[in-house]
């Protein structure tokens, strides 16, 4: 699932709250930045009919949430408003129904039934021979929105951020302040142009996948909570397992981000302590503090990534090693089977500020290392 994969359609004066509802199960279990609800996300001024058009293509699938008054509601003159060739929900719907590969899923809520032929026109027709899903309302929203997603069997693929080939200057100069010896030396390293998750991998995300088949372990979230909160207590070797499932659902290429690439996304340019200059606030980052923050809840860099300092401890590729003697410079992960320690990136929310700089490595003890201050974001060769 890539981009708005979900569209749901709905009449206000008929579901707005179950709609609500229901976006909010759906984004809890799979990011917002999978799902597009009609109105809400339109721009101010845009052509309506033009901009669905534009939005359904990018879709896996089309939820028409149906509540008791959503084929009867009428408008201002007493007239219903679905015999209007341009009202919006007909329009969505009969968009939906014409468009190619988009699998449109009547939503029943309230207890409400699919109308009957002769309550709407002839073009929606197609609709009533759809299978739909019942949602209910309170309590009942999220079982049901996790039997809806499982039946659909949905693949949430993280939002996604294209990085520019370039080069950049890799590790800590001696001066700068918390320097460890193992930043250096510092050398010239020339990345290929690649893609980087926007955000860490969530529990949102981790949990949508194991709901659709990925045997994966269900990490403790311990007091942090799931939803929109990055994923911990990962090891490597779980992270790996989470990306060979995500390539074994798409067209494939992620990957853990070499360590070469996490710290040139990281700077985005900057050849400064942080990515922030050479100091990093809270109002930039989460540290030192007792417990993640969701994923987004700070400014992204240069690249539009967040998080890169902080929140959670990234995993990349690489196996450690004390110094960057010898270390490749085309980019590539440094892969030599020179034991089972991993490097791990970017700092955490428990971690002091100074080691949220963009240059520090650390290392697990072994590939099945976990912890609550470790997670990881994909990456994806252009």
């Amino acid at each position: 699932m890539a981009g708005e994969a979900i569209f749901i359609s709905y009449r206000r004066d008929d579901s707005k709250k179950d709609a609500d509802d229901l976006y909010q199960a759906l984004a809890a279990r799979i990011g917002e930045s999978h799902l597009y609800k009609d109105v809400d996300n339109i721009p101010l001024g845009a052509d309506f009919g033009a901009h669905i058009k534009g939005i359904l293509p990018r879709c896996q699938i089309a939820l028409i949430v149906i509540g008791p008054k959503w084929a009867k509601a009428k408008d201002e003159r007493g007239r219903k408003r679905l015999e209007n060739p341009y009202d919006w929900v007909r329009v969505e719907v009969e968009l939906a129904l014409a468009a190619v590969d988009l699998r449109v899923v009547p939503v029943l809520v309230n207890g409400a039934h699919l109308p009957r032929a002769k309550e709407i026109p002839t073009s929606l027709h197609p609709l009533l021979s759809r299978n739909a899903a019942t949602v209910r309302p309170g309590s009942k929203v999220k079982a049901d929105t996790d039997r809806l997603l499982s039946a659909l069997a949905l693949v949430a693929v993280p939002a996604m951020i294209s990085i520019p080939a370039g080069e950049f200057i890799m590790g800590s100069p001696p001066s700068e302040s918390a320097r460890n010896a193992n930043e250096g030396p510092q050398h010239r390293v020339t990345i290929r142009a690649f893609q980087l998750g926007k955000y860490p991998v969530t529990f949102a995300e981790w949990d949508a996948a194991v709901a659709a088949g990925a045997a994966l372990a269900r990490p403790d979230d311990r007091p942090f909570g799931r939803d929109r909160r990055p994923v911990v207590s990962v090891t490597w070797e779980s992270a790996q397992a989470y990306i060979a499932w995500l390539n074994s659902k798409t067209s494939g290429g992620y990957r853990l981000p070499s360590e070469a690439e996490w710290e040139y996304a990281c700077r985005a340019g900057t050849a400064t302590a942080f990515s922030t200059g050479d100091t990093i606030g809270p109002d930039e980052a989460r540290f030192s503090s007792n417990a993640t923050a969701p994923v987004g809840s700070f400014p992204p860099n240069a690249f539009g990534l967040h998080d890169m300092h902080g929140n959670v401890d990234e995993w990349c590729e690489d196996h450690w090693h004390d110094d960057y003697n010898d270390a490749p410079t085309d980019g590539s992960a440094w892969i030599d089977g020179s034991g089972s320690k991993h490097v791990f990136r970017g700092g955490s929310w428990l971690s002091r500020a100074e080691f949220l700089r963009s240059a520090v490595r650390r290392s697990s003890y072994d590939s099945s290392d976990h912890g609550l201050s470790l997670g990881f974001r994909v990456a994806r060769t252009a």
